[in-house]
């Protein structure tokens, strides 16, 4: 069902960039992956070995490496980390929340803007959203029209291929 979200999102042109990006980088992102995931996976070890006779959470290397990415993303207990290794636990937390927090995110936000910048090198109008709210509105006053089964006796309706009346349509191209 979510795959045919994908066929319609590409009528809105910005999220057919968003598209566009995300197909770009996904290569890159999944080498980033499997490259960040040694030293997550090297952390959820010493984790599992520091914590994991103590704490639940820790007790396998699969929820250790569970609780690892949770608390990536701020959902972690200091109090019973250090209630069980004090000095460890500054060393081990502190280098896995600068790690995951600032640079591996860094390194993914800048993947995703490196793909988004050769999308709009490749086709600078990519970006162009003047015409956005006459599609729009084009759009909702063509819905409303059939769901009233009105026909307007004005001039012919428009191509959804074309914004402008005036505009010619231009063969073989999509919206857009």
């Amino acid at each position: 069902m979510w795959i045919k979200l994908f066929k319609y999102i590409d009528v809105v042109p910005q999220l057919g960039l968003l598209i566009k990006v995300l197909g770009t980088a996904g290569g890159p992102v999944l080498i980033f992956g499997m490259v960040a995931a040694i030293p997550i996976i090297g952390f959820s070890q010493a984790f599992h070995v520091t914590y994991g006779s103590a704490l639940k959470q820790y007790s396998s290397a699969g929820n250790s490496f569970n609780t690892l990415l949770r608390l990536s993303l701020g959902d972690f207990d200091f109090d019973s980390l250090y209630s069980v290794a004090p000095n460890t636990t500054y060393i081990l937390f502190w280098i896995v929340a600068i790690l995951l927090n600032f640079v591996l995110v860094n390194i993914f936000v800048a993947i995703i803007l490196d793909s988004y910048a050769a999308i709009l090198e490749e086709n600078p109008a990519a970006n162009d959203s003047s015409k956005f709210v006459a599609m729009v509105i084009m759009t909702a006053k063509r819905g409303i029209s059939n769901v009233l089964n009105t026909v307007d006796k004005g001039p012919p309706p428009l191509n959804p291929n074309v914004i402008d009346s005036d505009m010619p349509e231009i063969s073989g191209e999509e919206f857009w």
